[in-house]
């Protein structure tokens, strides 16, 4: 890395800041308040730019590289997900208390642009392998880039809802989060077709270049947006950029589970430990926190969504493994599939997301998109075609992503910072994973019994069902449903 490279990031941040102020400035912010339903604050504007475009740059990365994943693990067929599921799992867990610690002991202008940087250094490590890869397994090389891949997934978006949620106040969520999820649904959308245009040309391995690329100006955007929380910071916090968080590496799973479980898996085990070698530990076991019911069923809901996910994400591996035999051909497969979706994303997020988060709260964001899940894997329980599949794969993805992810993260502006960081950090990561694998085990289980396709497609609408009813409760039971309509923002 060239040693002005600093400058230039920065330099990049205060000209996209200038831009953006400009913007409000002039009477392009009130065209676009009146047309396209940018509902806006001339204070805001620059905040939201840098907002959308950092979306759009971190989606646009991982969207690179999703095709490369997806043609690397269809090798292998959907019988082995549930090993690079359980493998994803463990890495989860293991890097969930890492990033605990930091967000314990370093303030949010530091560990955000950590996590990137670390992301991005480990792009660039794989460019080598992938130069090389005639040389490797394929299968165990396709193994370890598919998790590399899922946990940069995780972790980058979910550090992004995090520090989202915790610049903008709950009102200026809901009329802002549904434009923000717009510009990572447009970068979604320009990840896989610059794969599919770049990889005849450039190769596979320099498609992690591009994305590595990306990472670099989504820090820039990181640097811009601090610096604008400093002069507008969530009123009754105008120390929280340079406040450091503290408590527990494990708090995040102790909110989650309990405390109770958390004593039992992890603090009392060690204790044992200690006093078999001669040490002493006084810890004592906490009492239970009024924030775990809330997160609780976060997480339920989380993996009755996974449910549906990971059924169809299966499917659509052996789709992929059965009709197309060439990797780069895979690769285009899997980029098409991620275009439709993240066309449907934008349509929704133009159309509905925004106006019914400005009308009727988080509500029907976590409601709508889980019926028209359970609908469409009803249709694929009856057709059980590929084109089925691959239509209830574009509308369940396109909903979740395009009205379901902006609501349920607008609930985490209601909550303490801890709770932000890192209980929603194990929840969207260790929590998601876990989903993942018992899902994948499940499905291997089922074929075992002799179930195919329409029996998957029922199991996975009953869980979208459930979870239609579960975002339906989980706004009114967690207290979240009343409304405070002044904006907690300090001018």
């Amino acid at each position: 890395m060239q040693p002005d490279f600093p400058r230039v990031l920065l330099g990049f941040a205060f000209c996209l800041g200038q831009g953006t102020a400009l913007l409000s400035k002039s009477g392009w912010s009130t065209w676009l308040r009146t047309h396209l339903w940018v509902d806006a604050r001339r204070e805001e504007w620059p905040a939201l730019a840098l907002s959308f475009v950092y979306f759009f740059l971190v989606l646009a990365a991982y969207y690179v590289i999703r095709p490369v994943r997806e043609q690397l693990g269809a090798l292998s067929g959907s019988q082995s997900l549930p090993l690079f599921y359980a493998a994803t799992f463990i890495a989860t867990l293991v890097l969930t208390p890492i990033y605990g610690a930091l967000v314990a002991n370093y303030s949010r202008k530091r560990f955000v642009p950590l996590v990137y940087v670390f992301f991005i250094l480990c792009l660039l490590a794989f460019i080598p392998l992938f130069e090389v890869q005639g040389q490797l397994n394929p299968r165990a090389f396709g193994a370890v880039f598919f998790v590399w891949v899922s946990v940069f997934n995780l972790f980058v978006v979910s550090v992004f809802w995090s520090f989202m949620s915790d610049i903008f106040s709950v009102q200026q969520s809901h009329r802002l989060f549904g434009v923000i999820a717009l510009g990572g649904s447009i970068g979604a959308m320009v990840g896989p077709l610059l794969t599919s245009v770049l990889v005849e040309h450039i190769g596979i391995a320099w498609l992690l270049a591009v994305s590595a690329a990306m990472l670099l100006l989504a820090l820039a955007c990181i640097f811009g947006l601090i610096a604008w929380s400093r002069h507008h910071p969530v009123a009754g916090d105008v120390h929280r950029d340079n406040a450091v968080i503290g408590g527990s590496m494990l708090a995040g799973a102790q909110l989650v589970l309990g405390a109770a479980f958390v004593w039992y898996m992890w603090t009392w085990p060690k204790q044992q430990l200690l006093r078999i070698f001669g040490r002493r530990c006084d810890a004592q076991k906490a009492p239970p926190d009024s924030r775990t019911p809330f997160l609780r069923r976060m997480a339920l809901l989380m993996l009755l969504g996974d449910c549906v996910g990971t059924v169809l994400f299966a499917m659509q591996f052996d789709v992929a493994k059965m009709f197309y035999p060439d990797g780069v051909e895979r690769t285009q497969f899997f980029a098409h599939i991620d275009l439709a979706t993240n066309a449907l994303e934008i349509v929704l997020q133009v159309t509905a997301t925004r106006w019914l988060m400005v009308r009727y709260g988080p509500t029907p964001g976590l409601v709508i998109p889980a019926i028209v899940k359970a609908a469409v894997l009803l249709m694929v329980a009856v057709l059980a075609t590929p084109l089925a599949i691959a239509i209830a794969m574009v509308l369940s993805r396109a909903g979740a992503y395009g009205m379901e992810a902006p609501a349920r993260e607008s609930l985490y502006t209601r909550v303490d910072r801890e709770t932000r960081y890192k209980a929603k950090n194990f929840i969207d990561t260790a929590v998601w994973r876990f989903g993942d694998v018992g899902v994948s085990n499940a499905l291997n289980g089922m074929r075992l019994l002799g179930m195919g396709i329409p029996g998957f497609a029922l199991f996975s609408a009953l869980a979208a069902s459930t979870s239609a009813w579960l975002g339906w409760r989980l706004v009114r039971s967690s207290g979240l449903a009343v409304e405070n309509h002044t904006d907690l923002q300090s001018p």
